[in-house]
Parts: structure tokens; sequence; C-alpha cells
């Protein structure tokens, strides 16, 4: 039993340093070139990663959700080198793959473009959010920042009082 908690304790830990990082995993059967993607990300080391994700990716073109995971995490990768065309495409693939409950695509996809500066088309992504996740916090602040920095201060305070009321108290 003290075996199994303790590596029941790495695995949470691991999720948790993961989701912190906004790295996505896949709920179901992990396959190991896409975990051998994420723990080479994870250990900075993108063209390892970036193989085993293409790799990932060729031999899993017919499991949509599992590809979303896929784009996602390599759209992240892409934006930490800095390859913004390529982040782009990864993140417009992950919402395409992902179906109707593509939130969580919709949000990194649109964080990046806010910080890409294309305001109008984050507040697009962010208002897919809250149709979605309409307890979401963050996406209506995200949306706020956008109308912030597009001159339209009364929808920022719209977004940013809505998410003050969600926050955690």
């Amino acid at each position: 039993m003290k075996g199994f908690l303790g590596v029941f304790i790495c695995v949470t830990v691991l999720a948790a340093v993961g989701c912190a990082q906004g790295i996505v995993s896949p709920r179901t059967g992990s396959q190991w070139s896409l975990d051998q993607a994420l723990d080479a990300q994870q250990r900075g080391q993108f063209e390892a990663a970036l193989l085993h994700y293409d790799n990932y990716l060729r031999s899993n073109l017919h499991n949509p959700e599992n590809l979303a995971v896929a784009y996602h995490n390599r759209g992240l990768l892409y934006a930490d080198l800095k390859e913004w065309d390529r982040a782009e495409e990864n993140f417009d693939k992950a919402v395409e793959s992902a179906g109707a409950d593509n939130w969580q695509h919709l949000l990194a996809r649109g964080l990046f473009l806010f910080d890409r500066q294309q305001y109008r088309r984050a507040i697009a992504d962010f208002d897919g959010v809250v149709l979605q996740k309409p307890n979401l916090g963050q996406a209506y602040y995200s949306r706020g920042l956008c109308w912030k920095n597009l001159g339209e201060s009364e929808k920022a305070l719209e977004d940013f009082t809505r998410a003050r009321e969600l926050a955690p108290r």
C-alpha cells in the first residue's frame, strides 16, 4: 500500500506541474510518442519533443480527440520557440480537432492571440469559452483585457466585474 501511495503522489505532482505549465494531457490511453513528447517538452528538449509530436500525429490521424491535445501542446512549444505562425497553426488545429467541447483550446489560442496583440480575434475565442464555460472567470478577465486594449472601457469594465464575481473567495 505504501508503494501505491508514493506512486499516486508522484503522478499527482507530475500532473499538477503539467497543468501549471499549461500542458494538457489526454485522459485516455496515452501512447508512448505522446508521453515522450510531453516529457521532452517539460525538460526543455524542444527538438526531441517536436519529433515525438510529429510521430504521434502521423500515427493517430483517426483519433481527433487526442490529436487536439498534441496540437495544443505543440502550439505551446512553438510559442516558446517564438515560431508564431507554427504556433498559431497548431492552436487552430487543436480547436478544429477537439470538436464542440473545445473551450481549453479556445482559451489557449485566445491567450496566444492576446499576446500577439490580435485582440478582436482573441475576443472571438474568449466568447466561445464563455459560451461553453460561463462560470470561468479567466475568460471574462482575458476578454476584458482585450476590450481595454481596444479602448472599449465599458465592455472591459463589464467583463472585469463578471470575472471578479466569479473569483474564488
